[in-house]
This record gives structure tokens, sequence and C-alpha cells, in this order.
């Protein structure tokens, strides 16, 4: 018997989706929200990337309500690709540079891993919730399932319904564990809390068990089996009527396929690079190298037949802040490529590295700070201290060798040097100065450490010999409004031993225009004999413009405009007031 139709899976999709919703992860921070399910925001996202899009998901209120993303997820975890962590979800490997092995596996094994995976997956078998008030156990059943399949031959077309009769007869309650006993009921109704409480007739229940049952071997045939390439679909019209089990699926198994599968092809895919900087991975490539990729270029397209990026100067140094440097990059895209890298790629890559490497932050390192150049270059030169030395960096500042910290220190000290010894962190320069009245800063230590230094610089100068201290100017440049002097202030007192000098801190607050700005100007008041009186003048629309009120602790008083006294007085007059010199 042959089909009308066959539908054969398509692994390399669900692999290379699985590889795309990685490589998010790997780039953000996935939140899980309080239920544990994955935010929504992330699922839009991940799935706008996808080559297959959940349809799912415009419809589902939660992750658990989605098909392929619910699916892809849990099968991060189960491949060890992705771990959950104070309530995220974050790649598995130690750094972005680590690339699983997973990626690096042949694709059936990468597929025999998710096969394994599967039947512990919740969500999986698209099963109606009805099913679980019943009972229902997937993970029983699906396990079931591929017992049933590796009983099978491969190769030879099978009918769900023959597939179900042999999965009923080794253990008819593969899916319901209650099922034999409904059947064994002598009486017309079955009740049950076991699952929860039920009670309905055997008949109808018996009808609903087997209605689920068959549902689910479709689903699981047609779903997961079929997506990674297990098994094909025979289709009659559009009716499912029957599947074979393909040589991918055998090896799966790990049964003996029908016939041998068929050699890999020589094209394992190819990576092209191109003089306008894009880089194209075409067919079959690893999954590995699409993860190196990732990592210092722009991801342009992404579908079943090709990757295409593109480098670019923010991408490589993107790459080397996670530690890749541009030396590297040449080399995977030299090692990978089929073509010969072009100049002028080569030649960017080199100018951008040069461009990059101009200012370089190192983290976990130990400095010397010496008191002069003199003294540096002699411990430099010392056999008991320069061997603990790795070079200066300044004439007055020397780096350590790795690990030395303590046994330069001991060497110093037998010198009957005793250095003083700082943090790395800005703090560790608290109460090590003394500040005068006069403004002068006199360090505690002979040697002013760097973290001072850097303190010392946002509010003050540095003369002559390198003495510090408080001017107009400095103040004036840190300071400029009350919040900022108290802020500079703070800072001071931070940095002191003791109490700041009440006078410098006076004159800090002139400095630095503590109290603001004022401003002066002549007025002419008018005065009423009363409140009521100035409210009821202050009505008329002839008086409004020439009397704004002027509070002065129940007095009736008023402004008038510069220049509009006269003007007043004349329209004052005409109601009967008569104005007087003097308040």
């Amino acid at each position: 018997w042959q089909p009308e139709r066959i539908e054969g899976g398509a692994p390399a999709i669900l692999l290379r989706d699985l590889y795309l919703y990685w490589d998010y992860v790997r780039k953000n921070e996935v939140g899980f929200i309080q239920s544990g399910a994955v935010a929504k925001r992330h699922l839009k996202a991940v799935n706008e990337i996808l080559l297959a899009p959940d349809p799912l998901l415009k419809e589902a209120r939660s992750e658990a309500e989605t098909g392929r993303l619910y699916l892809l997820r849990q099968l991060l975890e189960a491949c060890h690709l992705a771990r959950q962590e104070r309530g995220t979800l974050r790649p598995a490997g130690k750094s972005a540079l680590t690339v699983p092995e997973f990626w690096e596996k042949p694709q059936a094994e990468q597929l025999a891993a998710c096969l394994e995976a599967w039947p512990h997956l919740q969500g999986a078998s698209g099963l109606p919730r009805q099913a679980d008030s019943y009972g229902a156990d997937h993970d029983h059943a699906r396990k079931a399932l591929l017992a049933a399949l590796k009983e099978q031959n491969p190769g030879r077309w099978i009918e769900p319904d023959e597939l179900l009769e042999h999965m009923q007869s080794h253990n008819p309650d593969f899916l319901f564990d209650e099922r034999t006993r409904v059947e064994s009921r002598r009486s017309g109704y079955y009740s049950s809390y076991t699952h929860g409480y039920y009670s309905e007739s055997t008949e109808t229940l018996l009808k609903q068990f087997e209605q689920f049952e068959v549902q689910f071997v479709s689903n699981c045939l047609s779903g997961f089996l079929h997506e990674i390439g297990a098994v094909e679909l025979g289709y009659t019209g559009d009716r499912l009527a029957g599947f074979r089990i393909t040589p991918a699926g055998a090896e799966m198994l790990g049964l003996q396929p029908a016939e041998p599968p068929a050699p890999p092809p020589e094209d394992a895919g190819r990576l092209i690079v191109q003089p306008n900087f894009q880089l194209m991975a075409i067919g079959p490539v690893s999954m590995a190298l699409l993860a190196q990729l990732d990592l210092f270029a722009e991801r342009e397209q992404a579908d079943r037949g090709a990757f295409a990026y593109r480098l670019t100067r923010e991408s490589v140094y993107r790459a080397q802040q996670l530690g890749l440097d541009a030396a590297d990059v040449r080399a995977i895209i030299e090692r990978q490529a089929d073509t010969d890298l072009p100049q002028n790629v080569r030649r960017s890559l080199d100018e951008w590295a040069a461009h990059h490497e101009r200012i370089v932050f190192r983290t976990g390192v130990s400095l010397l700070q010496a008191a002069s150049p003199e003294l540096l270059d002699g411990l430099m030169e010392s056999p008991d201290a320069g061997k603990h030395l790795a070079r200066a960096v300044t004439p007055q500042v020397a780096l350590l060798k790795k690990g030395q910290r303590e046994a330069l220190v001991s060497a110093l000290v037998a010198q009957g040097l005793f250095p003083a010894i700082s943090g790395d962190r800005p703090e560790s320069a608290d109460r090590s100065v003394v500040v005068q009245e006069d403004g002068a800063i006199q360090p505690v230590h002979a040697v002013p450490g760097l973290h001072l230094r850097g303190r010392l610089a946002r509010l003050a100068e540095e003369g002559e010999g390198g003495a510090w201290a408080l001017t107009p100017a400095s103040v004036r440049r840190a300071g400029g409004n009350r919040k900022r002097v108290l802020e500079l202030l703070e800072e001071l007192e931070r940095l002191h031993r003791g109490q700041v000098p009440p006078r410098l801190v006076e004159q800090v607050k002139a400095w630095g225009g503590y109290y603001g700005q004022a401003a002066a100007e002549t007025l002419t008041l008018i005065e009423f004999d009363d409140q009521v009186t100035l409210d009821e003048l202050q009505a008329r629309p002839d008086l409004a413009p020439y009397l704004t009120p002027f509070p002065a602790q129940g007095r009736a008083l008023a402004v008038v405009p510069s220049g509009k006294l006269e003007e007043l007085q004349t329209i004052l007059s005409q109601l009967g007031i008569r104005i007087k010199d003097g308040l």
C-alpha cells in the first residue's frame, strides 16, 4: 500500500529555531513572571526571529498555551543549553564565548537528544484539558509510543490504528491508569476520586478514553515525531492514512533501517566572505559556526538555506568586549571560509582593532606608586624588589607581576620601606588628607594614591611640587548652587581626618555660590486704610493695571508701576481719595 501524498519532516528547521531561541537567550536577559512562565514580551521577540513562528502565540494567554515556543524553551533546558537561575533563563555556558558541545554534534545526535527529552516535556501531546481531569499520563504514554515504534519495521507503511492496537495490547492503561478498572466495572457507572472527582457511565468513559488515545497517537505522529524527521506521513486526501519510520528515525530509535542511510552530502555548507563585508553561511553549516558568527557580526537574514551576516566596526567591537579580539575574528573567518579573505576586509579588521585598542581597561592588577622617579628606578633595579615588578607604566608607577603583591611588600619592609596599601575602590582614599583653614590639602601618606588624586582633581587644584589646595576657581568649577556645594563639602568631610574647619566651610560656601544671587530695585508703594478697600479697588478694570498686592503682615499695601504714580493719583482723586507722602 502506498499513500496518495507523502510529507517528510523538517528537522533542520526545528534545530535552527532551537538555535535562534538559544542565541536570543545568550544576548538578552529573559525573565520569568511569577507563575514561572517566560514573559510575553520575550515570547513575541523570539517568535519574530523563528523560521517557523508559533501560530498560537497571538491568542495564548501564557507560555503554556503556546505550542512551538513552549516546546523550544523546554528543549533548551532538557538539552542543557539553558538553565533557570534567579528568575531568568540563562545560557548554560560559563561565558558568552562558550559554545555548548550540543551545537558541535552531528544533526543525527542533536535530534536523538531532542527525542530522548520529548517524553518528559509538558504540553507536547495536544490533548484537551478534559483528558487531564481523567488523569492522562502524558509522560508514560509517550514512552509507551516510543517503545511500540521500536518494535515496528522501518520503511513499512503503518496505519495509526495499528500502532494504537499494538500499544493497547501491551498496556491498556498506557494513557489512563484507570482504563482497565472501568472496563471491568459491572455497574453502569464509574466514580473516581484519584485525579479529582468524576462519575460517568462506563460506556461514555470508554468512548472518551478511546477518543483521547486515538487523538494522542495522531498528534504525536503528525506533531513532534514528524517535525524531527523520525516518521514520514502518508495521506489519502486530507486524512492521515499511515506513517513509516524514516532511516533517520530508525537511527534515533536504535533500529536497523530498511535501507542503508544515504551518505552525507559532499556539500556540507559554505561560508562565503564578500568584499562588501557580507558573510553568507550557505547550506547545512555547523550550528557551532553560526554561534561564532553571531558573536562578531550582525545577522541580517536567517532561513532554511542560508544565514546572512555583515561585519561592522560595532559588531567587532562588541566581540572584543566579550574577549574575542580582531585577530580571533579573522582567524575564525579564514579557517571556515571557502574563499580568501578580501584585502579590504582584512585591512578594515586590522584598522578597527587598532582603533579599539587605543584605550584598554585592565582589571585585577596591582600597581606600585613611588614618591619619585628615582626611587622607582632603584626598586626596579633591586634584585629583591625588582623581580616582583613587571614594568613601569609611568615614571612613578610600576605594574606588579600577577600574585606578587605580598612578596613585594615583604621585600620593601626588609629594605626599611613601609608601603601604604590601598584597596581597589575609591572609598579606600577616605580619611587620607588634612585640610587647613586656608584650603591647603596635606596628604597623610607621602605618596597620594591614585584614587585620592582622582577624587581631589574634582574639587581642588594641584600646584607646584604636587601640592593640592582648594581655590576659588576649583570650588566654582565643582559648585555653582546650594546642592553642589553641599555635595562638595560632604566629599571633603569624607577625605579629611577630623572636622573640616568652620571658617573653611564658610569660605567654600562663598566661593561655590551656596547662597545664590540677589537683586535690588526701588519700588513705589501705596497703602490704603484696610485690605477690603484695596481688594475692591483692585477689582476695578481701570485700576487693576496700577495696583499689584504687596504682602506685608496684614497691611493693605500695593506696588505702583514705575512712572505710573501720577496716572494713579488722577484716577483715585476722582474717587475722593487723597494721597499723602510717606506710609
